[in-house]
């Protein structure tokens, strides 16, 4: 049985000093992505034995969105990236 997951929006906060504001930072969202890393880990598993746009059509995707997270972690893996990056 699949459960759907709601996620919360990250709090904004302003600074008392400059008054500017901030959005607070979590270890399982990066900044500016809407999916959490567990998700995109998920995806990027799929996409090593199924074709990128079956995944962004099971998944209600776009293919961009797919390309976008597979590029992304397969940098991470590279042994390259750890080197360069």
């Amino acid at each position: 049985m699949l459960a759907a997951l709601r996620l919360r929006r990250p709090r904004r906060f302003a600074c008392a000093t400059c008054h500017t504001t901030f959005v607070e930072r979590v270890a399982w969202r990066e900044p500016g992505l809407a999916y959490t890393l567990r998700y995109a880990q998920y995806i990027y598993a799929r996409t090593q034995h199924e074709d990128m746009a079956q995944v962004a059509l099971n998944e209600g995707l776009s293919q961009d969105t797919v390309r976008g997270i597979f590029e992304r972690w397969a940098k991470k893996r590279s042994p390259s990236a750890a080197t360069h990056g």
